[in-house]
């Protein structure tokens, strides 16, 4: 799929679920306001053997305190991604996929 209909699905499943976000203890909805940022590729490890790579699109600042979430076009779904410091480099590994952006959010 061209990079701008990608672009334009992720924020209409946002737009969709957002209303399910239950994580109130950290605000989460009002975090999400402030940590999205224009969704950009990213070649993820998958396993934490850091073998198997896959991309997905980053939508969250990964400099945020909190994980980055993370949309894959090829699994229709959302999920989050963190740095794990392996052997003294710091590698981008995605963490899990959880479906709906909300249970993305929820899960942080």
């Amino acid at each position: 799929m061209e990079d701008s209909r990608v672009k334009e699905r992720i924020q209409e499943l946002i737009e969709m679920d957002i209303h399910n976000i239950t994580n109130d203890v950290c605000n989460m909805k009002d975090w999400y306001q402030t940590a999205k940022i224009e969704p950009y590729k990213i070649n993820l490890f998958t396993d934490f053997n850091y073998i198997e790579k896959k991309d997905f699109w980053v939508i969250t600042d990964p400099e945020d305190p909190h994980c980055a979430v993370v949309y894959s076009e090829e699994d229709d779904c959302f999920g989050l991604y963190d740095k794990m410091l392996e052997k003294g480099e710091l590698l981008d590994v995605m963490t899990g996929l959880f479906g709906p952006f909300s249970e993305a959010v929820n899960a942080i």
